[in-house]
């Protein structure tokens, strides 16, 4: 008898700790809501560290380099990649994000005039108050993801926050996670450790793989349009690899501006970019992701697009942004502590084999 007592009291007692961690977990972020901003670039600087620290162990195990070694030729080897294309590319890719913006805002104009002549357009328009409301929305986000790269100041800021800490982190990250340990009761530190090393090695793998296809895009997506004569390849493509890193909702965003282009030099243009985009994100999710995804972390579609909602709701564009590798940091949480240790069950914990 004591002992079901014991048991139930100590099950009760997990349910209201875990229970307790997760109205913790509420209650900080309506309080931090402020500066929230701020806490996404941390984050993002915790990812990049993560993607540093995979990229200097896998040189340390190549060449038997010690890990501030490795770490150091990894930093450098990026640091020449992004100088050489900016050398040879920088200028062209500027230029042709600038003709983006300028022509963009004219796209409202082509469609009314598309519109005007074909007898259903008429029609459609005969009820564009509704219409015009839902263009001038398009047209406003497209405008302001436009106008995102021009915000250079702002822009350069948050991304030196990213990569000053994210380069921090990975120079002596045992001196962080023992920090993050510290918090924790001195019993309980071996399972935190636990956690946070299946939590680093799922993210590790999952940017890695994630950077591998944005290359992949960028590079596919450039040369097709290249090829097709879509007005800024250059400057398409970059946008459409980097917007890649957010499965699902990132392609979808990155093929409107290369439409409202293609739309405003000539309607004839928007089959190819139609096609493009088809054939590049074929390869992508039937040839590249499920290979890149045997060694790496998988998600189930309606799981990325549940918590892009969700999370993109609370934290508006960045929360989308990082919603996908949040999403991975809370499943593996969830399934050390609450499927393995608190209901005792077996599962395969995502990232590892």
């Amino acid at each position: 008898m004591n002992e079901d007592f014991l048991r139930e009291f100590r099950t009760l007692k997990r349910f209201f700790i875990v229970f307790g961690t997760a109205s913790f977990l509420v209650l900080i972020l309506t309080v931090v809501s402020p500066v929230i901003h701020v806490l996404v670039m941390l984050y993002a600087g915790v990812l990049f560290a993560v993607f540093l620290t995979g990229l200097a162990r896998a040189a340390e195990k190549k060449f038997n380099f010690p890990y501030r070694v490795a770490l150091g030729l990894v930093l450098v080897s990026l640091i020449l990649i992004s100088l050489l294309y900016g050398w040879f590319m920088g200028n062209q890719v500027i230029k042709e994000f600038s003709e983006i913006q300028s022509k963009v805002p004219r796209a409202g104009e082509s469609v009314r005039e598309l519109l005007k002549q074909r007898g259903w357009g008429k029609s459609l328009l005969s009820i564009s108050n509704e219409t015009s409301k839902l263009w001038s929305l398009g047209s406003g986000l497209v405008g302001d993801l436009t106008g995102f790269f021009s915000e250079t100041v702002g822009i350069a800021v948050s991304l030196a926050f990213v990569l000053v800490t994210g380069i921090y982190l990975s120079i002596n990250p045992w001196l962080y996670m023992d920090g993050v340990l510290k918090l924790f009761p001195i019993n309980h530190r071996p399972e935190v450790n636990d956690v946070l090393n299946s939590v680093g090695l799922a993210l590790r793998k999952w940017l890695i793989g994630r950077v591998v296809i944005m290359a992949g895009v960028g590079l596919l997506t450039t040369l097709g349009y290249l090829f097709a004569g879509i007005p800024g390849p250059l400057a398409l493509g970059l946008l459409a690899g980097f917007l890649s890193f957010v499965p699902f909702l990132g392609p979808i965003i990155a093929v409107v501006p290369a439409a409202l282009v293609a739309l405003i030099e000539s309607p004839f243009l928007l089959i190819p970019v139609a096609i493009i985009f088809v054939v590049v994100h074929s390869v992508e999710g039937y040839l590249v992701t499920p290979l890149i995804q045997q060694r790496t972390v998988s998600l189930s579609p309606v799981v990325l697009l549940t918590s892009q909602v969700i999370i993109g709701t609370v934290l508006g564009i960045p929360g989308i942004i990082i919603a996908t590798p949040l999403t991975i940091t809370v499943i593996v949480i969830i399934q050390r502590t609450y499927i393995e240790d608190f209901l005792g069950d077996s599962v395969k914990v995502l990232g590892e084999t």
